[in-house]
């Protein structure tokens, strides 16, 4: 079948791998395009496995959404032509079940064909498409993703066939670019996906680099046929190492002048890779002085953000940066302080799953770390690998320094063999640090961006979202991250238009990836008159972290949340859903403010030398005016010669 191109193909395996072990289902129009639909069955399943066993009969059901879309299509000029599901581990065949919900009184109910994908494992193997043939769906010739494409092989480093435990350097993986054979390949390997993509953006990791045929290549760049891949470790290239440029020697030269240094050992330095683990009180001057003096590829780890309690001693941060991830804030820092080197900002805590391969990329590491399981992981990690250790710690006024596992010598563990016990620990070094909370703030009017602005500076990492197009700058000026769902519904009088079905849709699957990440949400969209729009799904709602928190501020349109209960504080699974009444009332103090403070600009703009003299031409006085010279007004346009609004004929029923 035409439409069913190498390219949607792709994208059907890839959806079939990422949903085993359960059933993947979706469709595919006339243009070829491809929509990845919802099966409910996983919902239901996962909500009650008892009343929603994993069956045959139960195998995929469209949501309502997708129904609907599927249903507006047929009468459109891109018409659904396939419809497509996968079969975990039983082979791809059109089973009775599939039938069963093919047919109605023994007729198709849709004129479309049907495509079973097969995977084993979590491994897309192949696809039959089946057609009706007057009696039943019979399987029809087609050849599939794996006959049309042909296989890449793809090399990894050592350090990360360790790591992973990947069963051989190089495997095979299919895909007409770099992401698709990767996501592929962590399909088939689960375990790479936390070594090669960022939890939070699903994004390729920065410190990897991806050649193929020899050349660098982009992530969605197309791939050259039968493409030899290379995955490398971005610290072992990217600058030339082997010389010292004459900007290099000048910046140097009081190095280059000391006896025992010279040329040599600063290109020693050049070449040299350090790992600094902590971006705070230790890390801080540590970066600095390094990067000053030259080491040529700098490695920062750390998961937190500036805070404006840090600047005190913390020195590689600033003002400028509050709020920042400090990897990020410290590379700007150290990039201003020296051009000539590569450095490595990796925003993420120091775990049991990356430790290895952060620390196999670097010569050295340095850890100035602030908690006892952090130091004895480090310390481990540089065992196992024979990286030498430079350990420092400060506690007040006291401080420790030393050079561990040197050439196989002693290690932390030969020092402290193991951490005091937690009542013995001193407060700071406890817990560690605490990241910030994710926020996420849905309708960006007055409520909405002072959400922002609070969440903001308290230190919170901050996602906005509004249906209005215009609200984007306003969320950006505020330090918040705006969610583009690619729909603008920007309506009449400040307020948003009704989405359509498909709009629905599209902004549900967008906000679903955001709820799943935050820690608290607050929702504030309403509009005066009407029920207040559903934001939060029941669904989406059981896909959210235990613990997190919304807020709904729009209780009193019926809440943004399906599970509102206006005036209410419930928890649904493990997230609390809070739903005040009135919440001028429980801020009494800034409500009566904020009241007096619009009502006084309110006559300010009718007085002129204290007298009451109302200028129509006002936008504000224009539409804010109910009554003039005795009779009731309609909303009024501007108007150059200064008139004020017509009068309208009261219409006797409706006057009290």
């Amino acid at each position: 079948m035409d439409v069913l191109r190498p390219t949607a193909l792709e994208q059907i395996y890839a959806h079939a791998s990422r949903s085993y072990p359960e059933e993947c289902c979706g469709f595919v129009f006339a243009d070829g395009s491809v929509y990845l639909g919802s099966n409910i069955q996983n919902e239901l399943h996962h909500k009650n496995p008892e009343m929603y066993p994993r069956s045959a009969a139960n195998g995929y059901t469209f949501s309502v959404a997708d129904t609907l879309l599927m249903n507006k299509a047929f009468r459109s000029d891109n018409p659904v032509v396939v419809i497509y599901h996968s079969h975990p581990d039983v082979g791809a065949y059109f089973s009775d079940e599939d039938q069963d919900k093919a047919l109605f009184l023994g007729e198709p109910i849709y004129p479309v064909s049907y495509l079973v994908v097969d995977v084993c494992q979590g491994q897309a193997l192949g696809s039959k498409l089946f057609a009706w043939d007057g009696k039943h769906f019979a399987l029809q010739p087609f050849n599939d993703l794996h006959t049309e494409l042909s296989m890449n092989a793809v090399s990894f480093p050592d350090i990360l066939v360790r790591v992973a435990k990947l069963p051989e350097a190089t495997l095979e993986g299919t895909g007409s670019t770099l992401r698709e054979v990767i996501e592929n390949l962590c399909s088939s390997h689960p375990q790479l996906r936390t070594h090669l993509f960022h939890e939070k953006n699903n994004q390729l990791k920065e410190h990897f680099l991806f050649t193929a045929e020899e050349e660098l290549i982009g992530a969605d760049e197309q791939l050259p046929e039968k493409a030899k891949i290379e995955v490398l470790l971005a610290t072992s290239g990217g600058m030339d190492v082997d010389q010292l440029s004459n900007e290099e020697v000048q910046r140097y030269v009081r190095h280059i002048t000391l006896p025992g240094v010279g040329r040599e050992g600063q290109l020693n330095l050049k070449k040299a890779k350090v790992l600094i683990i902590g971006t705070g009180g230790l890390g801080s001057p540590i970066s600095l002085y390094l990067a000053a003096a030259g080491i040529g590829t700098l490695g920062l780890v750390d998961f937190d953000v500036v805070e404006s309690s840090n600047l005190q001693r913390q020195i590689v941060h600033g003002n400028s940066t509050l709020g920042m991830p400090k990897v990020e804030s410290a590379k700007r820092r150290l990039q201003d302080l020296n051009s000539h080197i590569q450095i490595n900002a990796h925003d993420t805590a120091l775990n049991a799953d990356n430790a290895l391969e952060l620390v196999g990329a670097y010569d050295l590491v340095i850890d100035g770390t602030d908690n006892f399981d952090t130091r004895y992981l480090v310390n481990d990690a540089c065992v196992q690998l024979s990286k030498p250790l430079v350990y420092g710690a400060i506690y007040r006024f006291d401080g420790q320094i030393s050079v561990l596992n040197y050439k196989g010598g002693p290690c932390y563990r030969c020092l402290f063999p193991s951490a005091p016990p937690a009542e013995l620990a001193p407060n700071c070094s406890a817990g560690g640090v605490i990241g910030p909370a994710r926020v996420l703030v849905l309708g960006l009017g007055v409520a909405g961006l002072e959400a922002i602005a609070t969440a903001h500076r308290l230190g919170a990492l901050v996602e906005g979202y509004d249906v209005r197009a215009q609200t984007r700058e306003q969320a950006l000026s505020l330090g918040a991250t705006f969610v583009d769902t690619g729909i603008d519904a920007s309506g009449a009088g400040g307020y948003a238009r009704e989405l359509s079905v498909i709009e629905q849709t599209q902004v549900a699957k967008v906000l679903t990836a955001h709820l799943q990440k935050a820690d608290l949400v607050i929702t504030t969209a309403a509009v005066p008159g009407r029920a207040s729009p559903k934001l939060i799904s029941k669904a989406q709602l059981a896909g959210m972290k235990c613990g997190a928190v919304i807020v709904d501020l729009a209780a009193e349109g019926g809440g943004n949340c399906e599970d509102t209960v206006p005036g209410d504080t419930l928890r649904v699974g493990g997230v609390t859903v809070v739903a005040p009444l009135n919440v001028p009332s429980l801020l009494s103090q800034d409500a009566s403010q904020l009241l007096a403070h619009n009502q006084f600009n309110l006559l300010a703009l009718m007085l002129k030398d204290n007298i009451i003299s109302c200028d129509w031409t006002d936008e504000v006085l224009a539409k804010t005016a109910l009554t003039h010279d005795g009779h009731l007004m309609e909303e009024a346009s501007k108007s150059s010669d200064n008139k004020p609004p017509q009068p309208t004929t009261p219409n006797p029923s409706s006057m009290a």
